[in-house]
């Protein structure tokens, strides 16, 4: 065949195809703010434990946060205000998951 050992021009009007997958990282997920629901529960363990005085409101509030800077201090955490974890499960709460674990049957 004649010309076979031609090559075709180069087209610079196509993009090569590449079948190399993106490096690009995935951020993680973000941690959402908790409901006015999640403050009133961390608020009633602060009080029933004697850092944080009144009724709990839901609201987020400097009292709330120097309540729960007292209660990191005490408990030997990181004193930063944020809730986190380590500090809700030191209180009594555990982490609030939106997807839980459906309760297993008994056989």
């Amino acid at each position: 065949m004649p010309g076979a050992s031609q090559t075709k021009p180069a087209s610079s009007s196509k993009k090569p195809s590449s079948s190399r997958k993106s490096t690009r990282r995935k951020s993680p997920p973000k941690q959402t703010q908790p409901t006015a629901d999640r403050y009133r529960e961390i608020q009633q363990a602060l009080i029933g434990q004697g850092f944080l005085s009144g009724e709990p409101t839901g609201v987020w509030d400097d009292r709330s946060i120097q309540a729960w800077k007292k209660f990191e201090e005490q408990q030997a955490l990181t004193v930063d205000g944020k809730l986190d974890s380590k500090a809700l499960i030191a209180l009594g709460l555990a982490p609030n998951r939106k997807a839980q674990e459906a309760p297993k049957a008994n056989p």
